[in-house]
């Protein structure tokens, strides 16, 4: 009896559910599939952009905030076909075509000729299918527990380490990567959190300049003169340090300010 069969006679062993999406606008299902073997672990992994900006007063360069890449989630999942451990168990509710990995492989014939190639054909059939409607790979959702995760795949790495007597691969690991897709809803919402068009006063330190603080708060450097125009600065080329300055919400295609 292997760990899988022990947690689900336990009470059950919630299985993660990997579901092959209609389109990135459509969350409608088309098809999902649940692993053999839960993950023992996972990683997200979150990047910010900066670019290095010098000016001729700076002795170093200062780095300007350009924007945020696609959240990352990366998973390494197991397939077993050797016997010791396949469990029965613990099937998860989900809708449409949906296949069970441990299935597959038990159906598949003599347990001595059993082998993991149709389990990982059908892994890769929801997760990895490439969709000719759309002209890409399907998005995908992963489900397990409270991690949701929706985007695509963009590798999948697959290791075979055991083979059987006619040399065919009975256990194998495939590292994959998924890279997050935001909906333009969710997305245009994230990004007015963070937008310029908030009123800002901001605290002059050592090294800033006009240009710089422009580019840093409302991502075009060229507005500099939009800021002293409204902060009513005689000498905008030398800031002095602890000043304070009005950074109010502007409208980028048109000079001027905006109180709305």
């Amino acid at each position: 009896m292997g760990l899988a069969d022990l947690l689900t006679i336990k009470g059950g062993l919630e299985k993660m559910v990997i579901t092959a999406l209609e389109a990135p606008d459509n969350d409608s299902e088309i098809s999902s599939v649940s692993v053999l073997y839960n993950p023992t672990s996972f990683s997200q992994s979150l990047k910010a952009t900066f670019a290095e900006v010098k000016t001729d007063n700076q002795p170093a360069p200062r780095s300007i905030f350009r924007g945020m890449t696609a959240e990352t989630l990366s998973l390494e999942f197991l397939f077993d076909a050797t016997g010791a451990s396949i469990s029965e168990g613990a099937k998860p509710a989900v809708s449409g075509d949906h296949t069970e990995i441990g299935k597959v492989i038990e159906e598949s014939g003599d347990p001595g000729q059993r082998d993991v190639v149709d389990a990982i054909d059908a892994f890769l059939g929801v997760a990895w299918k490439y969709d000719g409607e759309v002209h890409q790979p399907r998005q995908i959702k992963v489900n397990w527990g409270k991690l949701e995760f929706i985007g695509y795949m963009h590798t999948a790495n697959i290791t075979y380490k055991l083979f059987n007597s006619s040399g065919l691969p009975i256990r194998a690991t495939v590292s994959a990567t998924f890279s997050k897709n935001t909906d333009p809803v969710t997305a245009e919402a994230e990004a007015k959190k963070k937008s310029p068009d908030l009123t800002r006063i901001i605290t002059v330190k050592e090294g800033d300049t006009l240009p710089l603080l422009a580019q840093k708060y409302y991502g075009q450097e060229s507005l500099y003169l939009e800021i002293a125009r409204v902060n009513k600065l005689k000498n905008f080329r030398k800031l002095s340090s602890g000043e304070k300055l009005y950074f109010p919400p502007i409208d980028k295609n048109v000079t001027g300010t905006s109180n709305s």
